[in-house]
């Protein structure tokens, strides 16, 4: 299995590295940092797999039709892209910063598709290929202070849906996969200001490493990740109201114990 994974560096993409590698995968591995992307390959190398190291900064316009056409060139072809890249945002509506949005929808949502577009002739070629894309709960669900990162996911999710119908004839399978709270540095790097205390609980990395791997050897179209977050993503469906008084009444309380979020980056 040959594939191209993106935030390879670390968090989910780190884990999904050495799951891939356990498969006996070959990655091309994608991440700004190579030194960090080094290192995931040596330990892509000692579990069986093969890794190549790819650095890019995927919020630059052009740097997935760089990159694609490398990891062709250096995997001999392409069987699976997983667009795990990702960069958070905190910020209540009304402090969301318009050039910190458009940032992340770079990240979050424009390099996914342009990564996608980039890969589709060469799964043309061979007559089919997997396309994993690590979406999130609130792409399902929006929830206060995170406006921004759900409207991202929101989007990919829409474009997921549309070009699965699309693509599904060809081949070419195209899954999103939805986690609720991981526990990574994730939370610990993001846009907005707001900086919450780390809540209890999420899933472990590997866990959605092992989703990743099972999804590009069985595609489902999509994929929520655990019974609480399937719950909550069929009450939304059921009763949206209800669910928004929830949120409302959670938000409530974070109003009070957080009276000046802060703007800004």
């Amino acid at each position: 299995m040959r594939v191209i994974l993106t935030g390879a560096s670390m968090g989910i993409g780190e884990a999904a590295a050495r799951a891939f590698g356990r498969e006996g995968a070959r990655l091309a591995l994608v991440a700004r940092k190579r030194d960090r992307l080094e290192r995931v390959a040596e330990e892509v190398l000692a579990l069986g797999g093969e890794a190549v190291v790819l650095p890019a900064d995927l919020s630059l316009p052009g740097e997935a039709a760089r990159v694609v056409p490398e990891a062709v060139a250096a995997l001999g072809g392409v069987d699976v892209l997983v667009n795990n890249a990702g960069l958070g945002m905190a910020a209540t509506f009304d402090r969301m910063r318009i050039e910190d949005l458009r940032y992340l929808m770079e990240v979050n949502f424009f390099s996914p598709v342009a990564l996608t577009q980039a890969v589709l002739p060469h799964f043309r070629a061979q007559g089919g290929g997997v396309i994993v894309n690590v979406s999130s709960v609130v792409g399902k669900i929006a929830i206060p202070t995170a406006s921004g990162y759900s409207a991202t996911k929101f989007a990919l999710n829409g474009i997921s849906d549309a070009s699965r119908v699309e693509l599904g004839p060809e081949g070419i399978r195209i899954v999103t996969l939805c986690p609720g709270r991981v526990e990574t540095p994730f939370h610990e790097n993001v846009l907005g200001g707001l900086r919450k205390p780390k809540a209890p609980g999420g899933w472990r990395p590997e866990a959605v490493a092992d989703a990743i791997v099972a999804a590009a050897k069985n595609p489902p179209r999509e994929r929520v990740l655990g019974w609480l977050n399937r719950t909550a993503v069929g009450l939304q469906r059921l009763s949206p109201g209800f669910v928004q008084w929830v949120l409302g009444r959670a938000f409530a309380r974070y109003r009070r114990q957080n009276t000046d979020p802060g703007p800004g980056r």
